[in-house]
């Protein structure tokens, strides 16, 4: 079907989307992802509001639980987009990349990471990258889940079990 790349952009942030209209006005098929289950068309003062009060924190959302834990469900929703890029027929079923930076740079590495289909990778300062890190002397990457007081809150077996699991 051509030479079309489909381009799949992370964005993780709780707000709107422009959409990446460079990428799409030189023939890629382009696609950005909101980590968090809500419409991307609503009034800037209800992400405002979701950041303050029901997604803060989010990043800690189920820790303890890497069943649970809220990157699950992104990660999986990560390889379901590629899943929907790769159907569509204008896709060239050759040429496909992922970028993104920080949460999103993580979550380009690790759908790159899951999905053999995935051919082409930027990821600019990745975060949830060596997270334990701040237990072995050396900086930790974002959410910094064992920096300063979260580290009474969240050394514990169950945590490292996920943060393990989980860490880029």
């Amino acid at each position: 079907m051509g030479n079309i790349r489909p381009f799949f952009r992370c964005r993780v942030q709780v707000f709107d989307y422009s959409g990446d209209l460079g990428k799409a006005g030189r023939g890629a098929i382009t696609l950005q992802i909101g980590i968090h289950g809500i419409p991307i068309d609503m009034a800037p003062e209800v992400y405002a509001n979701l950041t303050s009060g029901a997604l803060n924190g989010y990043w800690n959302f189920n820790i303890s639980d890497k069943d649970l834990y809220y990157y699950r469900r992104v990660y999986l929703g990560c390889i379901r987009a590629v899943d929907f890029l790769v159907s569509l027929p204008q896709y060239d079923g050759q040429n496909l990349g992922i970028q993104g930076g920080s949460q999103g740079g993580a979550l380009a590495i690790v759908t790159a990471a899951l999905d053999p289909r995935i051919n082409y990778l930027t990821a600019m300062y990745p975060a949830l990258s060596d997270m334990t890190g701040y237990l072995h002397g050396r900086a930790g990457g974002w959410p910094h889940v064992f920096a300063g007081n979260n580290l009474q809150n969240f050394n514990n077996p169950k945590t490292l079990e996920t943060i393990g699991y989980y860490d880029v």
